[in-house]
């Protein structure tokens, strides 16, 4: 049975792909350099969703001393050139996600990323593993002066897109992706197998979804 919204908007990572690997790698080869302990995938996955310079300040109170906000900003160029140098591997996909994302696209249904990782490294990785088709519009946490879970990436993706906040949906992991959402004012869908992090008292998303199918029924109900 078909959904009624027109476009979906995705968050990336822990959404649609499961990137935790990758960034540990390039963050221990960060951490490695500069004589620090090396993180585990779960400190890992709990660094992500807030954006590069966060995901750094994260990572550096975890293995030592804090870093100021200067030395933070020294360090994106060079772990990004790093995390450049690691291709994406379709493996990293989640379990139903490819096939999800094409039978939307047949079916009309426009499409957008929103993510808080930088716009660049998020369309190298969706060319990688080749989804970039699929999606017309991609925002980063750098594209605009705003991020998630500030509303205006959705609402920015909503007006490249043509399409109104009542015929959208986000789908997402994480609060800033239910906070957005919210802001926005359109409905949100989060995925239970992502980068979950302590969920704000108060905030609950439309939907929860424990796997790809189930983003299906929920469409159709909410």
């Amino acid at each position: 049975m078909p959904h009624r919204f027109k476009a979906i908007l995705f968050d990336l990572d822990g959404t649609i792909i499961d990137s935790a690997g990758d960034l540990q790698t390039t963050m221990n080869l960060i951490l490695g350099q500069e004589n620090r302990r090396q993180i585990s995938l779960d400190e890992m996955k709990a660094c992500t969703g807030d954006g590069l310079q966060m995901m750094l300040d994260k990572a550096y109170r975890l293995t030592g001393s804090p870093i100021d906000a200067a030395d933070i900003a020294a360090l994106m160029p060079r772990f990004l050139s790093v995390y450049e140098g690691i291709e994406a591997k379709p493996e990293c996909i989640y379990p139903d996600m490819a096939e999800f994302l094409r039978t939307e696209f047949v079916g009309g249904t426009k499409m957008a990323v929103i993510t808080n990782k930088h716009e660049g490294a998020a369309r190298r990785i969706l060319k990688q593993v080749k989804l970039d088709k699929f999606f017309e519009v991609v925002i980063g946490g750098d594209t605009l002066p705003q991020r998630k879970p500030h509303p205006m990436p959705i609402l920015h993706a909503l007006h490249e897109l043509k399409i109104s906040q009542d015929d959208a949906v986000m789908i997402g992991d994480s609060p800033n992706d239910a906070l957005s959402a919210q802001d926005a004012g359109i409905p949100s869908i989060i995925l239970r197998y992502g980068y979950n992090h302590d969920w704000p008292d108060g905030l609950k998303p439309t939907a929860y979804a424990n796997h790809v199918q189930e983003c299906r029924v929920a469409l159709q109900l909410i």
